[in-house]
């Protein structure tokens, strides 16, 4: 009896191993978009925010490319490389307060549900620049900011086999 558990616990790695499947290939195909207002302006497809002037991140959404149901969970916000805080509540809004002059990077980190999809975790990237002050933002009229989007497509890559 005991060679017979013996072969069994030598055949257990071998079951585990053989359970994997390939998911890589069937990533989520989805559209996403950020809306963001009050401090951020763009200006010739340049994103420009005032030093010291917080900026507001609206809503973060996902759109499936081919029309199945699809959702994002939390969301860590990250202003050039370090973590700024996280959402967990839908429309997943943020706070952001520019400290350093000049080009900056918000970085985003969520995970992407698809209806017949593997789990798939997205990251955008979201360049702009900083001002001392509104006057130095290219093209200023004196009005106040209006919402921007800024959109990107999350995507699996092209099959190398």
């Amino acid at each position: 009896m005991k060679k017979l558990y013996l072969f069994l616990l030598a055949l257990l790695p071998i079951a585990l191993l053989s359970s994997c499947s390939n998911d890589g290939d069937n990533l989520a195909d989805v559209d996403m978009s950020v809306a963001m207002s009050n401090g951020i302006t763009k200006v010739d497809g340049v994103y420009y925010a005032v030093e010291g002037e917080p900026f507001t991140i609206d809503a973060i959404t996902a759109t499936s490319v081919n029309g199945s149901a699809t959702a994002i969970s939390g969301v860590d916000y990250y202003l050039n490389y370090r973590l700024i805080g996280y959402s967990l509540v839908s429309p997943f809004g943020a706070s952001v307060v520019p400290t350093k002059l000049g080009n900056n990077v918000l970085q985003l980190y969520t995970t992407v549900l698809q209806v017949d999809k593997s789990i798939t975790m997205a990251y955008l990237e979201v360049p702009f620049v900083v001002v001392s002050s509104v006057e130095d933002i290219p093209g200023y009229d004196g009005s106040a900011s209006t919402p921007v989007t800024y959109k990107g497509r999350i995507s699996p890559a092209p099959s190398t086999n």
